[in-house]
């Protein structure tokens, strides 16, 4: 296990050794929750893409998107596209995991690319050139 320090006011993790000796030795404790498992990024089958703007209701008191709304875009996209195929009928998300690689702060709109092969998906969150966001899972039918 281990502690993450931000600085408030440059929003960016920090390293404080003063503040890391005053933590508590965990070295003992059984973990009960895993590390975040890196994302596979799907690559050929059905490709969505999206420009979604970033709306008063997707940000936390934290004054970024809320981590949670990652799963609501993943669904947002794999719902019916264009031409009215529905990529979840039938199916539920089985798994999801997401690993923000920046901070998602209001402003200019997001494009969100989710491609989908067999029953795996990925969807990438990116704005003016930067990877925000990556998320893959896997869906199951409904029995």
């Amino acid at each position: 296990g281990g502690w993450t320090l931000a600085d408030i006011s440059t929003r960016r993790m920090v390293d404080l050794p003063e503040v890391s000796a005053m933590m508590p030795d965990t070295a003992d404790i059984e973990r009960y929750v895993s590390y975040p498992r890196p994302v596979q990024l799907v690559t050929g089958g059905t490709v969505r893409e999206t420009r979604r703007p970033i709306l008063f209701s997707d940000i936390d008191q934290n004054q970024h998107v809320n981590n949670t709304r990652c799963a609501d875009w993943v669904c947002d996209l794999l719902g019916a596209g264009e031409n009215g195929e529905d990529l979840l009928k039938g199916r539920y998300v089985a798994s999801l995991a997401a690993n923000y690689r920046q901070e998602i702060l209001p402003g200019a709109p997001v494009t969100l690319t989710l491609t989908m092969q067999d029953v795996r998906f990925s969807m990438t969150c990116d704005r003016d050139g930067a990877r925000l966001l990556e998320a893959g899972g896997v869906l199951a039918d409904i029995v």
